[in-house]
């Protein structure tokens, strides 16, 4: 999965197939949406419906989902990009900074 973020830096590319490979831990997804344009972008689809803890571990552990990205999610990514610009001047304006 790649992901637009524009003027960022270049860092060196560390996957999260990488430190999961690394840690033997399974990879899981989820999103940090700091904006409701992106919530369920990224989710995770289980095999079956889990009642408990136990078996959403179970489950995870034994590979039974698969992450599934919204093909739109870079573009949802600009589009906050774009309101973040917008709202912020707005913001200092408001605070009177």
């Amino acid at each position: 999965m790649r992901i637009y973020i524009p003027n960022r830096p270049k860092l060196p590319v560390i996957s999260a197939n990488n430190v999961s490979e690394t840690l033997g831990l399974p990879v899981i997804g989820g999103s940090d949406s700091h904006n409701s344009i992106q919530i369920g972008c990224i989710k995770n689809i289980f095999e079956y419906d889990c009642k408990t803890i136990n078996e959403l571990k179970e489950q995870i552990k034994n590979g039974k989902y698969f992450i599934e990205t919204s093909n739109d999610l870079n573009e949802k990514i600009k589009d906050v990009i774009e309101i973040k610009k917008l709202i912020k001047p707005n913001r200092l304006q408001a605070t009177g900074l």
